[in-house]
């Protein structure tokens, strides 16, 4: 399963896409009729996926630029869509592809793409229905008309998947645009037995100012409780501790916040860990 710390929501995709396609702006520039054309003609597992790769960094290029609006045509676009939805569905046992192809329908489809994005939540393959999910919060985080009663029901019926990340990715979202109906669910969130669960909850409901997250919150700061924690590397703990502060701070309880500060006094700056935590804490998103 992918990993899924205390993110918002809406800047999930861009942090992983970034992560998925390292060495974007090296990539050289080619048209997307042509990227479009090596997708359909791609005849092996491994050109499928290399080709939508392509695609996703030719398209991610654009939109940093600012030439995905501009320079790529609705005819373009709406074939882009058909090509890659048609594909995906052609092609389901190619699961790499299918990865590649809901990152790109989350960050540049419409809601034409929402049904291939929904159809592949039942997938049996835990990170293809992951990044269905991922690629669904996307699309309806981009336009209020995509969010429709039953669009927000599978949502929100995360809130009690089995699958922790789920439950992460949906009280994040649900907080943000449908506050009032799952807030007390996205409470129940703060006892979960899964303590990444826990203090992604906590982040989502102290950014929006709601104090009952505030001792979960504390925990985050706490040294032992995050040692307990499995994580990959110290950019983990540094994004953990991002988040955790940012929440903190639009929180404003002063004693979440002298829980950071005594979690700074408990590290050394000058060690690996102790770097990550200060340069976690010190920096202000304000700033």
């Amino acid at each position: 399963m992918l990993l899924f710390f205390v993110l918002p929501c809406v800047g999930f995709i861009a942090w992983a896409s970034w992560s998925l396609i390292a060495g974007l702006m090296e990539a050289k520039p080619q048209d997307i009729p042509a990227r479009i054309e090596a997708v359909k003609k791609a005849r092996s597992t491994g050109d499928r996926w290399q080709a939508v790769y392509a695609l996703s960094q030719e398209l991610q290029k654009m939109k940093v630029k600012g030439e995905w609006e501009t320079q790529v045509t609705p005819e373009q676009k709406k074939e882009l869509f058909t090509t890659l939805t048609e594909m995906q569905a052609s092609h389901g046992a190619d699961l790499r592809f299918k990865k590649y192809v809901l990152l790109t329908l989350g960050q540049f489809g419409t809601v034409d793409v929402l049904p291939a994005v929904k159809n592949e939540l039942s997938s049996e393959d835990p990170e293809t229905r992951f990044y269905a999910a991922w690629a669904l919060l996307e699309l309806l985080s981009k336009n209020e008309s995509y969010r429709t009663k039953d669009s927000l029901e599978t949502v929100h019926a995360w809130l009690k998947d089995e699958d922790p990340a789920f439950r992460k990715i949906a009280a994040t979202f649900l907080v943000q645009y449908q506050k009032e109906e799952s807030l007390s669910e996205v409470k129940a969130l703060l006892d979960d037995k899964n303590t990444e669960v826990k203090w992604n909850a906590a982040v989502a409901l102290s950014s929006v100012g709601d104090a009952s997250a505030a001792n979960v919150l504390k925990e985050m700061f706490d040294l032992k409780m995050i040692r307990t924690l499995d994580l990959r590397s110290l950019e983990d703990l540094k994004q953990l501790l991002s988040s955790a502060i940012e929440a903190a701070r639009k929180l404003g309880r002063d004693d979440v916040l002298q829980a950071a500060e005594e979690l700074k006094a408990q590290v050394n700056p000058d060690t690996p860990e102790g770097k990550a935590i200060h340069g976690a804490l010190e920096t202000d998103p304000r700033s």
